[in-house]
């Protein structure tokens, strides 16, 4: 019985190990809504979030101090994803590369054409404020109940990045600044 010590031991530190892996959340493969992305909703904590996603939220603060509003990534990724947190509570998350889709199959990379066909007359289309006179827009949509929307940022062909998130947060075009 002795011998089979140091085996048990390790087939369970290898079973507690996957399960403490096993909790992890792809968000790679989540999809985007108006409610958040994969298991993490908007108006969760921060510590609500982490315990659904199964790894930690770190700031990319700049070193100025923000009492309200931060950005933080997830530390087990995926890149170009990040969240909006005001009061500690997720508002709005951003995408900004390939890879991370909505619920309706529309990401980054995504043409125009797609975009409306995705999401059709409900679509609102305007020029980029800060980039109109390079062709960008902005096409939004609005969530059943007004309180919530998407935001694909566009250079007049395709998807550059979109956010969403609760209103008035998903609004700000410059994040927390």
């Amino acid at each position: 019985m002795a011998r089979w010590g140091p085996a048990l031991a390790g087939l369970v530190l290898l079973g507690w190990a996957s399960v403490a892996g096993a909790g992890r959340v792809d968000l790679g493969k989540a999809r985007v809504s108006f409610a958040g992305i994969g298991p993490v909703h908007f108006g969760m904590s921060l510590d609500e979030a982490e315990q659904a996603l199964g790894t930690s939220l770190e700031s990319r603060d700049s070193g100025e101090e923000s009492t309200d509003c931060d950005i933080v990534v997830p530390k087990a990724g995926p890149a170009g994803l990040s969240f909006m947190t005001s009061s500690d509570t997720i508002v709005r998350l951003d995408v900004s590369k390939p890879g991370i889709r909505t619920s309706r199959g529309v990401g980054v990379g995504s043409s125009e054409g797609e975009v409306l066909a995705a999401y059709g007359k409900h679509l609102w289309i305007e020029p980029h404020t800060a980039r109109a006179t390079e062709g960008w827009h902005l096409m939004q949509i609005f969530g059943g109940d007004d309180r919530a929307k998407i935001v694909f940022e566009t250079d007049g062909k395709r998807v550059v990045s979109y956010r969403a998130g609760q209103l008035p947060d998903v609004d700000f075009a410059e994040g927390c600044s």
